[in-house]
């Protein structure tokens, strides 16, 4: 009987640390995606360069892409980010198409595209 109130014991501290963990991760991921919604700057970009980088995964085509952004100042910079491609949207990555971008002012080679070309390059 001893062993029985020891293993519930073993069982209850586990449950509370699986918890406890469950938490910290969940408030972790949520302030490092507001705080970067909040520290990123949403601008332009036009396409200069593009190269498949031979990764296809769940139809997604692999690029390499070279972009110069525009910063709201009007300063330009550029960056070499990488991102997978819906594979039948590929055709629509090629120079000289305008991107929407987040760069991150202090880091300029933390930028990811979040809104690509379209068919019309209308947004």
């Amino acid at each position: 009987m001893k062993w029985l109130k020891i293993l519930l014991g073993v069982i209850g501290v586990v449950v509370l640390v699986m918890a406890g963990l469950l938490i910290f991760f969940t408030v972790r991921v949520m302030t490092s995606t507001s705080r970067k919604a909040k520290n990123y700057i949403e601008s332009e970009a036009v396409i200069m360069e593009v190269h498949r980088t031979g990764v296809v995964v769940d139809n997604r085509t692999g690029l390499k892409i070279l972009l110069r952004v525009e910063t709201p100042k009007g300063k330009t910079f550029d960056v070499w980010v990488e991102d997978a491609v819906y594979s039948p949207d590929v055709y629509l990555y090629k120079k000289g198409v305008k991107v929407r971008v987040w760069y991150d002012p202090g880091n300029l080679k933390h930028t990811e595209i979040i809104r690509g070309p379209s068919p019309d390059n209308n947004w």
